[in-house]
């Protein structure tokens, strides 16, 4: 699939209308992971990606460790620990300050979200607008 079919330029556009409202400071929050989206990606990121990569090819019971990396590392079961509930899929999760990750500036964020995005539809499984983040702003 063609990054443009679900057209990159909507979700810059989002970004751009924000600026233009006065915020600042922005972040890109994956809605399937909860992480913040940033380039380069923040440590939360890659170890959330390594742990869930690893998990997907092992049993969880047959190896020492992997359930308590799974629930200290794995950034949405974090969420869900620190707020003392399960987020729902399709849920927006925590919202403003108590997102993951550091808060970063208008061309940080365009040059994130051009990235990420092109990345995800380089991959033979994404549809249609599969790309699923929100933005989070702030003044």
């Amino acid at each position: 699939m063609d990054e443009e079919s679900a057209s990159v330029e909507d979700g810059v556009r989002t970004l751009h209308q924000l600026y233009g409202l006065g915020y600042r400071k922005f972040k890109l929050i994956n809605q399937d992971t909860f992480c913040s989206l940033s380039w380069p990606p923040s440590l939360h990121l890659v170890l959330d990606a390594l742990v869930r990569r690893t998990l997907s090819h092992l049993r969880t019971k047959s190896w020492p460790g992997l359930g308590f990396m799974s629930r200290h590392l794995v950034m949405r079961r974090r969420l869900e620990r620190r707020f003392q509930r399960e987020f729902a899929p399709g849920s927006s999760g925590p919202w403003g300050e108590d997102t993951p990750g550091k808060w970063i500036g208008y061309p940080a964020a365009e040059r994130a979200y051009r990235y990420y995005r092109k990345r995800h539809f380089r991959a033979e499984y994404a549809k249609f607008h599969s790309f699923w983040c929100d933005w989070h702003a702030k003044l």
